[in-house]
């Protein structure tokens, strides 16, 4: 296995709060039950159901490094 696979966590999280940015653009920040560690500005890959459907979407971490637990996304 190559080294940025064993990286991958597949992860619960909580959804604690929305925010619109812009007309265009959302920030959601997400409670995760263990430390992510990330740097800002790296991606996740969120998967969501709708209506029946799994959705998966890919978001940016905009959040500071120092709360590993709390992350924002847009």
């Amino acid at each position: 296995m190559r080294d940025y696979m064993k990286k991958i966590k597949k992860l619960t999280a909580t959804i604690a709060s929305f925010r619109d940015l812009s007309p265009t653009a959302r920030e959601m920040a997400i409670e995760l039950p263990e430390s992510l560690d990330f740097t800002a500005g790296a991606f996740v890959n969120t998967f969501f159901e709708v209506a029946g459907e799994i959705v998966r979407r890919a978001y940016s971490i905009s959040s500071d490094e120092n709360d590993q637990r709390r992350i924002t996304l847009s």
